[in-house]
């Protein structure tokens, strides 16, 4: 292998390395919600900036050298939704509870329990469709299909 094939084969790792990391800074900074916190909004707001700015650096980096400067922009971005998710807490999955699971099954309200189904399995599509964005669809199909299915079958 000569030195340009070596320099390629470089460039090519460290953008793969990159660029899930770079996926995983988007995700977390459309997904954290910092509300009014005075620490939490200032943190991902720069990481939001940091996230733009590795997007813009890794599109024009030639080198591994460049691809690195992209890579530690977003690992200081990873930092600050880091801070987020601390300073937050554990998310609130009170409506996940086996509590309020066992009030709605026991309702007379077939559309209620069908929405709130739909809406977490569609959270859930969105989560798959940063990964696979084919498996996300052929999953949306699938509801979609078994939405239109009513309770009798028709």
């Amino acid at each position: 292998m000569d030195r340009a094939q070596a320099s390629g084969l470089e460039v090519r790792c460290c953008s793969t390395g990159g660029v899930g990391l770079q996926a995983r800074l988007a995700a977390d900074v459309s997904n954290l919600d910092p509300g009014d916190d005075p620490v939490c909004r200032p943190a991902i707001v720069d990481a939001s900036e940091r996230a733009t700015a590795a997007g813009a650096l890794m599109s024009r980096a030639r080198g591994a050298g460049e691809f690195d400067v992209a890579k530690w922009t977003v690992l200081e971005g990873l930092t600050a939704t880091r801070l987020v998710r601390e300073r937050l807490g554990p998310p609130e999955l009170s409506i996940l509870s086996d509590e309020f699971l066992d009030g709605i099954a026991h309702k007379e309200q077939p559309n209620l329990q069908m929405g709130m189904l739909r809406k977490l399995l569609s959270d859930e599509i969105r989560t798959v469709q940063r990964i696979n964005l084919v498996q996300a669809r052929r999953f949306s199909e699938q509801l979609d299909d078994a939405s239109t299915v009513t309770p009798t079958g028709r």
